[in-house]
């Protein structure tokens, strides 16, 4: 077993520019996200991570809301989305959030080798309904 708490902590900047996916309106304030989802296919904000091959990354966040978070990282070859990178994050559609308190996710995970290309980082729900998250601290 490692201990992925062990060693020096470097905090990587998060992106400012973000895409809204899906059916969604999204508004950033003060470090505050929040997602408005409508019914119909997923709703949250997609970004290129600053995530390099073959390392151990700890990726955490406040969050609450009415509906299950998901949290899903892609893999962008030559400029485009490619396949789910679900090696560590696989099965990430259903993280609890509470509407009243803001809840701790933490997941570390392994980003395997994909030759030097980028990843995609996908923060919203899958749920299709009507739904708001907030998001805090990234």
């Amino acid at each position: 077993m490692n201990n992925l708490d062990a060693g020096e902590e470097t905090v990587l900047p998060i992106p400012a520019d973000y895409q809204k996916e899906g059916n969604a309106e999204v508004e950033k304030e003060n470090g505050l996200i929040s997602i408005k989802g409508r019914p119909g296919g997923r709703a949250g904000i997609e970004f290129v991570a600053p995530l390099t091959d073959q390392k151990v990354y700890t990726i955490s966040f406040l969050c609450k809301g009415n509906t299950p978070l998901a949290l899903k990282l892609f893999r962008i070859k030559n400029g485009q989305k490619t396949i789910e990178l679900e090696d560590g994050v696989k099965y990430i559609d259903h993280f609890p959030a509470v509407d009243s308190e803001w809840t701790l996710f933490k997941g570390s995970i392994l980003v395997p080798y994909i030759e030097n290309d980028s990843v995609s980082m996908f923060i919203g729900t899958q749920s299709g309904k009507e739904c708001e998250l907030q998001i805090k601290d990234l």
